[in-house]
């Protein structure tokens, strides 16, 4: 009988200690640096649409600070980033119910699970039923999905090549047409003429003289008092030479009626750029915009041109209405509506 108990004992003994052991060993997992997994996906380029690409592919780097998390033995830190400090969360690590409880600011749990190997973390949310999974920093795993998604960002960027050639041609194209019907004189005599005095007050007189393109560079002078500001707008025969036809996100989703891309979208999309017109543009963004920078002047102008005030076919193009928005660093923006000097 008393082998009987002592043998209990120690059976029981064996399996606290291996539960105790377990739970030390997987809070012992839980430290070192952890990346999480990045896909590769498509995106429409910059937002202000002066890139030379109109599709991008994301998610290519092997790790950035924002996908990054670093577990101490009581911290889970979160590295510094461009928008963000760095900054450390207490925690604790309940190996029972696989829960890290954190304190302080970041009150809460995470419901967490390890592979047999230990080097791939993933965290599951029930509210919004969903898993994120992170690999252990330079662990096998790790630099397996680093060589997987080097060869998926391979593929897309061959698939997206011939897109993007397509696209820096019909972006030069549309730049040039547009600085092609902007060429001449402008004034708002005929727009200050037809403002209600009882009601409104004229824009100060203002005079605008653009030549006509050449190499992607025309001449501009443009001269305007300034009544928001002690600052005049004076200048004559700047050489503009890096405008651009500004396009957001929006503006590309419009334009090719695809909002999300992925593998799948890119054939349409290729064959909708290749039939996209300079009317096109007007008549589904309503509105085209025409950036350049004038250093010299510290000025930033943007030419805006509406659908209304525009015909566009394919032998002419005439522009009814320009609008200059002026912007300089600490000054008042200042916006002029011209037409077509008499």
């Amino acid at each position: 009988m008393k082998k009987f108990i002592v043998g209990i004992i120690i059976i029981s003994s064996f399996l606290s200690l291996s539960a105790c052991q377990k739970k030390q060993s997987e809070a012992k997992l839980l430290t070192g640096t952890w990346l999480m997994e990045q896909k590769p996906t498509l995106s429409y380029a910059q937002i202000d649409g002066s890139s030379k690409k109109i599709v991008e592919v994301l998610g290519a780097k092997k790790s950035t600070a924002d996908k990054t998390l670093i577990f101490t033995k009581t911290q889970r830190i979160y590295p510094k980033t461009a928008t963000q400090q760095a900054n450390k969360v207490s925690y604790h690590y309940d190996a029972k119910k696989h829960e890290i409880k954190y304190s302080g600011e970041m009150m809460g749990t995470e419901k967490v699970s390890f592979d047999s190997s230990g080097n791939e973390l993933s965290f599951e949310y029930s509210v919004i039923k969903s898993k994120v999974t992170f690999y252990r920093k330079n662990s096998p795993q790790a630099k397996f999905i680093e060589k997987k998604n080097a060869a998926e960002v391979k593929k897309l960027e061959t698939q997206i090549k011939p897109i993007n050639k397509i696209w820096q041609t019909k972006r030069a194209t549309f730049r040039q047409d547009f600085e092609e019907a902007i060429a001449g004189n402008w004034s708002n005599v005929a727009d200050n003429a037809q403002v209600d005095l009882t009601r409104d007050s004229p824009q100060t007189p203002a005079t605008v003289e653009i030549g006509k393109p050449k190499s992607a560079v025309f001449a501009l002078s443009f001269h305007q008092e300034n009544k928001k500001s002690k600052k005049d707008i004076y200048f004559s025969n700047v050489k503009v030479k890096n405008a651009y036809i500004s396009y957001g996100l929006d503006d590309f989703a419009k334009l090719f009626a695809v909002k999300k891309l992925d593998a799948g979208h890119l054939k349409i999309l290729k064959s909708r750029l290749e039939t996209l017109t300079f009317r096109d543009i007007f008549m589904k963004l309503g509105t085209v915009n025409l950036k350049y920078e004038l250093p010299e002047q510290a000025l930033t102008q943007t030419i805006s041109v509406s659908a209304y005030e525009t015909t566009v076919t394919s032998n002419v193009t005439k522009f009814e209405k320009l609008m200059f928005t002026s912007s300089s660093l600490g000054e008042p923006t200042l916006i002029t509506y011209l037409s077509p000097a008499v």
